[in-house]
């Protein structure tokens, strides 16, 4: 009877093992993007949306799961810090596009022609939330 044993906790301890390793690299697992610094340096005046939709792996979009603020070191001007502030808030501004992550915050600017007419990078930071945050957690959950 003790040997059936045995043999039945040797042969539920491997796949024991091998499903929590599953579940431990699946919770650790971050997908990447594209919205990047080195990416960002590829985009160049003059270049079309669809370019730099590609680099960007997409159109433009929020993929942050936290609230954010600019990194304290970055170095800004008064006039940009204001419009950041503006930009790290969900908008519909024309003209302008963003692809936004919880470290990066890229700002694209386009002339009339759909052409790239300016482009900024700021660093990002989290900003501390409660733990018990209902509103950070469905930001989290992405509800």
């Amino acid at each position: 009877m003790r040997s059936r044993r045995v043999l039945l906790f040797k042969g539920l301890a491997i796949p024991m093992t091998i499903a929590g390793l599953l579940i431990v690299m699946a919770s650790l697992w971050k997908p990447r993007t594209a919205i990047t610094r080195e990416n960002y340096e590829r985009i160049q005046v003059g270049m079309r949306l669809e370019e730099v939709d590609e680099i960007l792996g997409g159109p433009s979009r929020d993929e942050a799961t936290a609230l954010l603020n600019l990194d304290p070191k970055e170095k800004v001007t008064p006039e940009e810090a204001h419009w950041l502030g503006i930009l790290l808030r969900p908008h519909t501004a024309s003209g302008l596009r963003t692809w936004k992550t919880n470290r990066l915050l890229i700002v694209v600017s386009l002339r009339a022609d759909d052409r790239v007419d300016v482009c900024q990078c700021y660093a990002l930071q989290p900003v501390d939330e409660p733990i018990l945050d209902l509103d950070a957690l469905c930001r989290w959950l992405g509800l």
